[in-house]
């Protein structure tokens, strides 16, 4: 059904896993996690030994699926040893302080990736350019996803950085459609969701004019949403002095101005070809159409391969 392989620098080694393995992925924002339990009572054999540091791999029906490092370890007095692996988005937690110019987001990945050793193989070229900008003190991520928003919010493309078996690829989210379609023939259970949480229905924009000196503010709102939910404002300070107050107040308006909707799909039947950020097709009563799946759970065993996933629609 599957295959968990360890390389602790020395040997390469199947073990052999009691309970279930568990893959989880996002969208955004978050490393993959890959979860184990190995019985090492009676084990004697150093080569077979595994510790922090060294590399994980889990492959289903074929598929590759994850690539990582084993982060902790636990052993308890019932003779099983936990272990906890991420893939190289985790290594994106160090914080630094970065200043740079006339970069587009895609070259900050790149930048970022060399500076910190990072695998990396294909980065979809993004196409807006970033002015001078500062990053003190803030996540490696951070600093990512601020130049990935960037690109989102002026050219409405939204590219997804992922950790592809071991190389930190960036993808625009239109191209990543897994062909899976998803019907009730296949999942256990569905909850739906719906949320005004990441919602903003006025945008306020600013820069500062040195040479004026003074603040220049221009407000998009939708006046109809604010008398229903109350005001959300999306507040933005931007320093190019070219680029237009209205025209970006009205961008992030449309933008923005959306509910949050999802679909929680519990027990379906599993698919290494999804993962977080992945596309999926639903044909399901109540939803039918393209999907983002902005969480997966991945649930492994001898003889069973089933998934949760929670899909933006």
């Amino acid at each position: 059904m599957f295959e968990l392989r360890i390389n602790n620098r020395n040997y390469s080694f199947e073990p052999q896993t009691c309970n279930d393995v568990l893959y989880e992925s996002f969208h955004r924002g978050k490393c993959s996690k890959l979860s184990f339990n190995i019985a090492v009572k009676g084990q004697t054999n150093p080569q077979l030994s595994i510790r922090e540091g060294d590399m994980v791999s889990l492959k289903a029906t074929g598929q590759k699926m994850f690539f990582g490092t084993v982060f902790q370890r636990k052993r308890n007095s019932d003779g099983v040893e936990r272990f906890i692996a991420y893939d190289q988005l985790r290594y994106l937690k160090n914080k630094d302080t970065y200043i740079y110019s006339g970069k587009k987001a895609s070259e900050v990945v790149r930048m970022i990736a060399l500076d910190y050793r990072l695998r990396f193989g294909k980065l979809e070229q993004t196409r807006c350019v970033i002015p001078h900008h500062i990053e003190d003190n803030v996540t490696l991520l951070d600093i990512i996803e601020n130049a990935l928003d960037f690109e989102f919010e002026r050219s409405g493309q939204r590219f997804t950085l992922i950790d592809e078996f071991g190389s930190l690829t960036l993808k625009n989210e239109s191209q990543m459609f897994s062909g899976v379609v998803l019907d009730k023939s296949v999942i256990g259970g569905l909850s739906f969701f719906s949320s005004i949480e990441s919602r903003s229905n006025r945008v306020k924009v600013s820069r500062y004019d040195r040479s004026a000196g003074k603040r220049e503010v221009f407000i998009a709102s939708d006046t109809d949403s604010e008398n229903q939910l109350g005001v959300l404002q999306h507040y933005v300070r931007i320093g190019d002095k070219n680029e237009s107050l209205s025209n970006r107040a009205y961008s992030l308006l449309a933008l923005h101005n959306k509910d949050e909707r999802s679909i929680l799909i519990s027990n379906a039947l599993g698919d290494a070809k999804i993962r977080g950020g992945s596309r999926v097709i639903l044909d399901l009563d109540e939803f039918k159409g393209s999907a983002m799946v902005l969480q997966c759970n991945h649930k492994l065993s001898e003889n069973q391969h089933l998934m949760d996933l929670l899909v933006g629609i």
